[in-house]
Order: structure tokens, then sequence, then C-alpha cells
């Protein structure tokens, strides 16, 4: 079905303000992060999870102004930046995919989003827990949210890319 030129526009104005957050993060609050904890990535950036130990070592490296940091502008962006990538991806896929198709890939989108807004929770918790008291079970509750964040976020993004090539492509050969 073919959505009016006005949803697109959303789509791009919603996509665009999400890329504004994520470089933000990426270009310089996520790298002062590393930075500040000895070269350590933040929890952020461990898709795959992260275990007790990793957790200790990151935050007995990370130094105040990287707490500062983390506690901080990064937790002000990641208040907006899950939820308008999981509108974004909605949006796009919606606009791309039958919603036979799009229903279960936007349902993926919003476990993501819920995973990052638990995950953010849980980090924030882990940052403002003393070294000594910090738990195998805290930290595992907010690597398993790392999981679920990065596997909904990458089925969104990667059907979202395939999506857009389809219909580029359908596009052209028109």
């Amino acid at each position: 079905m073919r959505r009016p030129a006005a949803y697109w526009w959303a789509f791009w104005a919603v996509f665009a303000a999400s890329m504004v957050i994520y470089v933000t993060m990426t270009t310089w609050t996520l790298p002062t992060i590393e930075a500040e904890a000895g070269g350590l990535p933040a929890f952020d950036m461990r898709p795959t999870g992260y275990h007790i130990d990793a957790a200790r070592e990151f935050l007995g490296a990370l130094n105040d102004t990287g707490r500062a940091l983390y506690t901080g502008p990064q937790r002000i962006m990641d208040l907006f930046y899950p939820g308008l990538l999981a509108l974004s991806l909605w949006l796009g896929l919606w606009g791309l995919y039958r919603p036979r198709v799009a229903l279960p890939l936007c349902l993926a989108v919003l476990v993501g989003a819920v995973g990052d807004y638990t995950e953010n929770h849980l980090v924030a918790g882990m940052l403002a827990t003393p070294l000594d008291a910090l738990t195998a079970d805290q930290v595992a509750r907010a690597s398993t949210w790392t999981v679920v964040k990065s596997i909904g976020d990458t089925i969104g993004l990667t059907a979202l890319l395939i999506g857009g090539l389809a219909a580029f492509w359908r596009r052209r050969r028109a």
C-alpha cells in the first residue's frame, strides 16, 4: 500500500531526530565515557552483554568525570533516543511492508525499545551502587536487557534497510 507524502515526511523527521541523538552519543558521550573508563566500553556498547567481572572492571575504572557524563547528558539523551528510534522504525516498517509482515517486525522494535529503557534504568542503578555492593544478579538483569535491546533494534534496522532497498529497486525498475 502506498503511503501519502506526509507519512514519509513524518518518518524522515522522526528518523532524523533519532539519528541526531545517536550521532551525538556515538561521537561525544559514549567515546568520552569509554576514555574516562580507561578504554573500556560503556554498557550500552556491549550488544552481546557482560558479566559481573566486566561490570566491576568498568565501574572500577570509570572516573568521576565519566560517571557524571553517564548519569547526566548520556542518560538525558537515552530518555528520548529509544522512543524516537522505535517510532521511526515503526513508521518505516509499516510504510514498507504489508501488515502481516510489518506487525511482527514492529513488535520486535517495541521489544527493543522496552529493552533499551529497562537497560537504562538498570545501568543507572549499577552506576549508583558501590562497587563492593554490586551483585551478579543486578549485572545479569542489566546485561539481559542490553541483549534484548540489541536484538530488537537489529531486527528493526535490518528490516528497514532491506525494505528500503527493495522499494528503491522497485521504483528504479518502474
